[in-house]
């Protein structure tokens, strides 16, 4: 199997980055060298060719970022500017009951992950399973301020993240080496969760064991339901103790 360095460098390769940046500089080393690496693919992801090869789940990984272009590889924005990450400037219309099952799979996949890798407290937080409210509009902001923070809010921005990193692997450094150029698509955990899942998911699947049926049903693919509302442009808020809230952009 390739080693990280190899994968650095054939990522490298791929996206023609040297050893300097734009400004003649010294670019970075090791996984963070990566980051802005998709960027480099736009608008359709044509020179990405086999750059995954030789990793489980590789193919997978691969099909999943085609939809990544598909739905958000335009960077071009209504002012005439262009956007450094991924964003869907005009998400398709999803029905209310769409979100809510979506979000309520989302979480249970959470749970489901958070029980096998060992974290109790994200566990206990989505069980029993917080309220869903589906909304319409611009979301809020979440508070920032620790004392306004409820502890379901504390657990999905200090802990939720964290979750695919606790996972077992036999091929870690591959995908540690990754973590930084998926992430930095959108600054979006969530989203580098479901673009990586097919390098995780057997790995989890083994470790999984005989675990209840619908916990073994959430981790075949426990960050798809995300996806479903990102692409949709549904942003969810946790602004009370027990409630998630899932905001469809207003027409």
């Amino acid at each position: 199997m390739i080693q990280p360095a190899e994968l650095i460098e054939r990522c490298r390769d791929a996206a023609n980055i040297i050893g300097q940046d734009d400004a003649g500089g010294p670019v970075m080393d090791g996984p963070d060298s990566l980051i802005g690496f998709f960027q480099h693919f736009r608008p359709d992801g044509t020179g990405l060719g086999d750059v995954f090869r030789d990793l489980p789940g590789g193919d997978e990984v691969h099909d999943r970022l085609d939809r990544l272009y598909d739905v958000a590889g335009h960077n071009q924005r209504p002012d005439g500017r262009r956007d450094l990450y991924f964003v869907v400037r005009r998400p398709d219309p999803i029905p209310a009951e769409i979100v809510s099952k979506a979000g309520r799979d989302w979480l249970r996949g959470l749970r489901a992950l958070a029980a096998i890798t060992g974290d109790d407290i994200t566990a206990a937080a989505l069980d029993p399973m917080p309220e869903i409210r589906v909304l319409e509009g611009a979301p809020p902001k979440h508070p920032k301020d620790d004392v306004n923070r409820s502890e379901l809010l504390k657990v999905f921005q200090d802990r939720v993240g964290q979750l695919t990193g606790r996972i077992e692997m036999p091929h870690a450094g591959l995908a540690e080496t990754l973590r930084p150029a998926f992430y930095f698509i959108n600054c979006d955990a969530m989203l580098r969760d479901y673009l990586m899942w097919p390098l995780y998911r057997e790995v989890v699947r083994d470790q999984a064991g005989d675990g209840n049926d619908q916990d073994a049903i959430a981790l075949v693919d426990p960050f798809s339901p995300y996806f479903v509302l990102w692409r949709h442009g549904v942003k969810y808020r946790i602004m009370r103790k027990d409630t998630v809230d899932f905001y469809i952009p207003r027409r």
